[in-house]
Formats: C-alpha cells, structure tokens, sequence
C-alpha cells in the first residue's frame, strides 16, 4: 500500500517541512542530498544564518538513517574570513582580502587574502642554495602554514603592478 500511495520516508517529510517553513524567505533556500542525507540551508544574512543553526539540531536520528544538517552562511558570512582580515590588519604583506561571488545563489563565493607580489627570503640552512636562503612566496607560506578548513577561502598573491 506505501508503494501505491508514495508515502514519504520521516527524513524526506522534515525536509518538505523546513522547505515549506522557509519557502517564502528570498534570504534561504533549502536543498536535500539523498546520498548523505544531508539537509543544506542556504541562508543569506549571517545573523538569520546564527539564528536558525542556533534552533536547529545538528543531527536526526531516523533509526536506520540519520540526517545532519547544515546552514551555510553566504556571500563571505565565513567566520574564518573575519579571521584572517584580523590577523593581517596593518601587514604590509597582505594588498587585500576580497570575496568574488559565483553564480549560483545563496551560495556565497570564493574569498581571496591577496598577498603582495613580493619574494621572500630567509635563512634555513638551504643546502641548495649558495647561501642557505630559502626562497618563496607569501601565499606559499600562508598555504604551509595556516588553515582555512573546509571554507572557501584561498591564498594568492596579487598582480604586480608595473610602473
């Protein structure tokens, strides 16, 4: 009789109610992977973001299914980002961190801390070299060292500019 009648599995019915929930806000979409029952809401102002995360579980347990949730702050809402606008305010070798949007909406977009065209040299026992001197980038250091986790934020240098 379920067949016939196409009746929904308990994830799938919490989904269509989120949807249904949010349907008339232009600020979140909702979207549903069958393959990892994961529940992505979309939503376009951090605070409303904060906000429903904060009302939300992280989880549903269905018995033999469980189902994460996800909100995704969009448009460099990456908490991560404000970071790293932090940790380089006033560092010469830092010429911006911009945010270039793409063009699926509410999805946000990729985040860029713009390193000065610059080489940079240090002393590290190179034995490769005459003097010892390692020889490299900012964005090769930064890359090396810092962590952006599972954002979409990208270390680069930026165009020399020539006089």
């Amino acid at each position: 009789m379920a067949d016939r009648l196409g009746l929904s599995s308990p994830w799938i019915t919490y989904f269509k109610k989120i949807e249904a929930l949010f349907e008339k806000d232009p600020e979140v979409a909702v979207d549903f992977d069958d393959e990892t029952y994961t529940l992505k809401i979309y939503v376009d102002d951090q605070g409303k973001a904060e906000a429903i995360d904060a009302l939300l579980p992280d989880a549903l347990d269905f018995g033999n299914v469980e189902m994460t949730i996800q909100v995704i702050p969009a448009n460099g809402a990456d908490p991560r980002l404000e970071l790293f606008r932090k940790a380089f305010e006033g560092n010469a070798a830092v010429v911006g961190i911009e945010t270039v949007d793409v063009t699926v909406p509410l999805l946000g977009g990729n985040s860029y801390v713009l390193f000065a065209p610059e080489v940079v040299q240090y002393f590290n026992d190179d034995l490769s070299t005459y003097d010892g001197y390692e020889t490299t980038l900012y964005q090769d250091i930064a890359n090396e060292l810092l962590s952006v986790g599972d954002s979409r934020i990208f270390f680069c240098t930026a165009r020399a500019v020539e006089e």
